[in-house]
C-alpha cells in the first residue's frame, strides 16, 4: 500500500480515539449529536481497517509512540472515571498528536475530508450547539486540526 487514508496514527491511538466516540455517544443524550459522532466514529473504523497493516510496519520498532500511546491511554482512564478532568486528556492528546505527527512527514496520505471543511464544520457545530456538554473536545478536534496545517 503506497498510500494511507486520512492523517496516519498508530493504532493504538486509534483505539484511544474509538474509546472516546464511544463514551461520547453513550454520555450524549441529543440524537443529532449523537449522529455527527456516529459519523465520525465510522470514519476513524475505516482509517484503522485500512491503515492497519501500515501502521503496523510504520511504527513497529517505535518506543517513543508506545509512551506517547501509555500517557494518553492513562489521560482517558482519568477522564472517563473523573468526568470533570478533560484538561489533562487534550493537553496529552494534542502534544503526543504533534510528537508522533513528526514521524509521518515522510509519508504520502489521502484526506478523507480537508483539514479546513473539519474545521469549519466542527465551529458550525459549536455554534449550533453552544451549551453541549463536551464541546472541549470539538475545541481539542479545531485546535488539532489546525495545528496539522501549520506544522
Amino acid at each position: 500500500m503506497d498510500k494511507s487514508y486520512g492523517h496516519l496514527l498508530t493504532n493504538e491511538r486509534e483505539y484511544i480515539i474509538i474509546t472516546l466516540l464511544l463514551y461520547l455517544i453513550c454520555r450524549t443524550n441529543i440524537i443529532i449529536i449523537k449522529l455527527f459522532i456516529l459519523i465520525v466514529l465510522a470514519i476513524h473504523i475505516y482509517k484503522l481497517y485500512h491503515n492497519f497493516g501500515f501502521n503496523c510496519k510504520l511504527f513497529k520498532n517505535s518506543k517513543k509512540e508506545k509512551i506517547y500511546n501509555l500517557l494518553l491511554l492513562i489521560s482517558l482512564i482519568i477522564f472517563i472515571n473523573n468526568n470533570n478532568n478533560y484538561i489533562l486528556f487534550i493537553f496529552v492528546f494534542i502534544v503526543t498528536r504533534i510528537l508522533i505527527d513528526k514521524t509521518n512527514i515522510k509519508y504520502n496520505h489521502k484526506q478523507i475530508i480537508n483539514d479546513k471543511i473539519i474545521i469549519i464544520a466542527m465551529l458550525i457545530f459549536i455554534l449550533l450547539f453552544p451549551n453541549y456538554k463536551y464541546k472541549y473536545f470539538i475545541w481539542m478536534e479545531i485546535l488539532n486540526h489546525f495545528l496539522i496545517m501549520i506544522v
